[in-house]
């Protein structure tokens, strides 16, 4: 039984090394928010929902990923 290739094989090579590199961001953001805890109840709360924003655009990347990983997204799905 042979394998077929993936035509999202490029995509999710690129939306895995985005994806390593906005979770490191969203991260960095969190602990900005955490700095400001006691000093700025304002900037904490803004980068906090900063974070929150890079979360939702995570899981949009992970469910793409899904569907790319599975062979299908825009018509060249797998048969």
């Amino acid at each position: 039984m042979s394998r077929r290739s993936n035509p999202y094989r490029q995509e999710l090579r690129v939306a895995r090394s985005q994806r390593k590199r906005l979770q490191m961001i969203k991260d960095k953001i969190t602990d900005m928010s955490v700095e400001w805890d006691g000093l700025s109840g304002g900037l904490e709360c803004d980068f906090y929902m900063l974070a929150e924003e890079t979360e939702k655009q995570l899981d949009v990347l992970d469910a793409q990923m899904g569907d790319w990983t599975k062979g299908y997204g825009d018509g060249r799905e797998v048969e």
